[in-house]
This record gives C-alpha cells, sequence and structure tokens, in this order.
C-alpha cells in the first residue's frame, strides 16, 4: 500500500477521495463484542442522489451470506463495499479499497481506494449537461480529468467542448434577450456572434452584449469564458490548466442554471399573464 500521511475519517474517504489515494483512516473498525474481532467500521455517507435529486444518506448493505459484519485485521485485505441510498434504495454506490489495521490492533489503520462506481467526481448539475447537449460526454471526460487532478486535458476537454457547443450556448441567451425584451443592439450583437464560425472572434462579439441579468458582480461571464478560452493553453503549466478549468466549469455550471431559471421565469410569468388576462375577456 502506497504510503498515506492525512488522517481522515473513513466517510471522508469514501465519499471524497478519488481512486488512487491512500489514507491514514482514523476510524476504520470497532469491536464485535460478539464475535471477538475488529469489525470494518461502515458508517453513513452523504452522497448525491440522482434519483431523489439532491443529498441523501447512504447507507451499507452488508453482504456477508452468514450476515455476520465483515472482520479486519493488521494484514492488508481487499473489501468490496454496498451503499444504498437510504431515501429512494434504488441509487447505489460500489467502492473497492484495500485497509489494514495499525499494528496497536485500536480503531485506526490505512485504506487505499482502487476505485468506485458510478465513478468519483463532484455532482455534475443536469441543467448544465442539457446546455452541452451533445457534448455533455466529452464534458464528463474533462470532469474526470479534472478531478484526477489532469490540468491540461480538462482544460482540453472542456474548451473542445465549449467550442463545439458555441451556437447552442449563444442560442440560449439570445432566447433569454428575446423574452426579457432585450434592446435590438443587444439581440443584434448575439446574432452576429452566432454567424461568426471562428470561435475566438464569435466570443469576442458576443461578450459585447450587455445582457445585465446574466451578469455576476458586475461581469459577464461570456467574457471570462473569451478570456480565459480564447488564447489557449501555451505556456501554462499542469497546475494553471487545472485552475483555469475549475473555473471555466464553476462559470458554465452558473450559465446554465441562470439561463434555465431566466427561461422558466419568463415562461411562467408569460403564462400567468395570459391567464389574467384571457380571464378578463370572459
Amino acid at each position: 500500500m502506497s504510503e498515506a500521511t492525512t488522517h481522515v475519517k473513513l466517510s471522508e474517504f469514501l465519499a471524497e477521495a478519488p481512486s488512487g489515494t491512500a489514507r491514514e483512516i482514523s476510524d476504520l473498525a470497532h469491536m464485535e463484542p460478539e464475535y471477538g474481532y475488529n469489525q470494518l467500521y461502515t458508517p453513513d455517507l452523504s452522497l448525491h442522489c440522482n434519483s431523489c435529486g439532491g443529498t441523501r444518506i447512504f447507507r451499507h448493505v452488508e453482504q456477508r451470506s452468514d450476515g455476520r459484519s465483515t472482520p479486519i485485521g493488521t494484514r492488508g485485505s481487499n473489501y468490496f463495499l454496498l451503499y444504498k441510498c437510504s431515501n429512494c434504495t434504488r441509487e447505489h454506490k460500489h467502492y473497492a479499497i484495500r485497509a489494514n489495521l495499525s499494528a496497536d490492533r485500536g480503531t485506526s489503520g490505512a485504506a487505499y481506494k482502487f476505485g468506485e462506481f458510478p465513478p468519483f467526481g463532484p455532482y455534475i448539475p443536469p441543467k448544465l449537461l442539457a446546455l452541452l447537449g451533445e457534448s455533455a460526454d466529452e464534458f464528463k471526460k474533462g470532469y474526470r480529468n479534472e478531478t484526477d487532478g489532469y490540468g491540461v486535458g480538462a482544460f482540453t476537454y472542456y474548451r473542445r467542448v465549449v467550442v463545439a457547443q458555441k451556437n447552442k450556448i449563444l442560442g440560449e441567451i439570445l432566447k433569454v434577450a428575446e423574452r426579457t425584451n432585450a434592446s435590438d443592439t443587444v439581440k443584434e450583437t448575439l446574432n452576429a456572434a452566432l454567424r461568426e464560425t471562428q470561435f475566438s472572434k464569435s466570443l469576442k462579439i458576443a461578450k459585447g452584449a450587455d445582457l445585465g441579468s446574466l451578469y455576476v458582480d458586475g461581469h459577464n461571464p461570456l467574457t471570462a469564458l473569451h478570456s480565459a478560452l480564447s488564447d489557449g493553453m501555451h505556456d501554462l503549466n499542469e497546475e494553471e490548466c487545472l485552475a483555469i478549468a475549475h473555473q471555466v466549469r464553476i462559470v458554465l455550471a452558473h450559465l446554465a442554471e441562470r439561463l434555465s431559471q431566466m427561461l422558466s421565469d419568463s415562461s411562467e410569468l408569460s403564462k400567468a399573464i395570459t391567464g389574467l388576462i384571457n380571464r378578463h375577456k370572459e
């Protein structure tokens, strides 16, 4: 097992550590009085459940046929853990780890994560995946590179996705402009950006569209994306690429959420106004 130096709780290790990670665990086991051996601790986990649409408690499902708890000792052993959402009971999470207790046979020890399924990674908002359309799988590959610490790979995938879905993103922004009665200048600017085939030029044009409703702290997210993606990687190192990739993902997620919210609010408001007008005519 690889050398590990960071002491964490097993719940943190399972939920937050990527595959290929080794850690010193403070609560790896507890005594099983009935059988007289140390039992592998299987704490509840707070994980995102796709079926429930939010964070839920996942509980370990004991898989031993004899119903007894899983023993753990000072010699390294492999463990395959199954967790299930306690709310819907449909979503499952599988972990493969190797673990051993410390020499004093207390509750602490070391663990190494071989892998997990579904794969490790922070939650990706469905609205962002919907905005990216056919490039959603490509974005997930970039996400995997980001969570594994591969900055160049993450940056490359994210840029590829935004280039491929440039017109879809700009088209959604244009819908917002039309439904919120933006000025003709704003709509003309966005249409000009849609007509431009060169990616960097298109974003440069689009960032001139003054859509304050999409701004964050007074800043246009399109300006941020243009600044980050138009110049490419050039002489950036792995760490710098990783930082930019992370920022690009955050901006895209915000943009997707805001666009969805504004289009939904506009549609709901339109239906409400229409309903009131029709009621008045009756």
